[in-house]
């Protein structure tokens, strides 16, 4: 069993990793394109993962790896409602 260890999986650890360091750099240069860059860069790396075949969560029979997947989604939706905060966009839970 495994938790997460795909390439798409680590692509969004990546860029969620990346935070810290994109806002330092935004707040630094006083450049809110760095926050809105960081977002885009998030949403395209989760994207490419749920949309991929292999990684549809109903469809994982593995609890551990459906359960990372799991909390990957909700660490990005956090992510980029924090981000989106920062820039004052205003996010709604459910559409």
């Amino acid at each position: 069993t495994r938790a997460l260890g795909s390439d798409l999986e680590f692509a969004v650890l990546k860029e969620l990793a990346d935070w810290p360091h994109m806002l330092e750099v935004s707040a630094r240069l006083l450049d809110p394109s760095k926050v809105t860059e960081y977002v885009f860069r998030v949403a395209k790396a989760f994207s490419s993962l749920y949309t991929d075949r292999d990684h549809r969560i109903v469809d994982i029979a593995d609890e551990d790896h459906r359960n990372g997947l799991l909390l990957l989604a909700k660490a990005v939706g956090e992510s980029i409602r924090g981000a989106l905060g920062i820039l004052g966009i205003e996010t709604v839970d459910e559409m």
